[in-house]
């Protein structure tokens, strides 16, 4: 490789380790990661997720569901799968029985309509199955559409190479969780 070019990928690394390290208050680019540092970072993400959950000013009064995580989790389950038991459910979010008890009955029973249907499993009439409603989908739809308006907004107003880095962080994040996770989202 020619060497003006190793130059310039020499400078455009140690550019982007100084912006980084600007952006964090340390640099990432170590082989041996720092425990504090790690610490801050997942602190940031989960301030991340937790302004995700504040509706957007234009969505007020849109949410007539009122859906708790635990119940919007339940509903994309039930959205990928079409039915599931609710003892799969209760792994799956990692709930008490009595917790998923309470979800389910909020769910089928507390809404204008009922968002899940529980129905004995026809193989096993011990076990209960659960399926989302039409009503249960448009509540999902909505939850998401709500939700990921104001992320659409942040990345459309980022510069294409941080939104190309930030999928590539994403996904990388995102195979981790779900190789942890794997027995659980069965």
């Amino acid at each position: 490789m020619d060497r003006g070019v190793l130059t310039l990928v020499g400078e455009s690394l140690e550019s982007r380790r100084d912006q980084v390290k600007s952006a964090w208050g340390f640099s990432l680019l170590s082989d041996q990661p720092n425990p504090d540092q790690i610490q801050q970072m997942a602190e940031q993400i989960f301030e991340l997720i937790v302004l995700s959950y504040i509706p957007p000013a234009s969505a007020a009064g849109a949410d007539k569901w009122e859906l708790s995580e635990q119940e919007v989790l339940v509903l994309e389950l039930l959205t990928k799968s079409p039915s599931m038991s609710v003892g799969d459910l209760q792994r799956a979010i990692g709930v008490s029985t009595t917790k998923m008890s309470r979800i389910l009955r909020r769910l089928e029973r507390e809404a204008a309509e009922a968002l899940v249907q529980c129905a004995l499993n026809a193989d096993d009439r011990r076990k209960y199955d659960v399926s989302i409603t039409e009503a249960g989908r448009e509540a999902h739809r909505a939850y998401r559409t709500t939700k990921l308006s104001s992320i659409i907004r942040v990345l459309a107003e980022m510069p294409e190479v941080d939104r190309s880095e930030f999928v590539r962080l994403l996904n990388s994040i995102r195979e981790r969780l779900l190789q942890e996770y794997a027995s659980r989202l069965v």
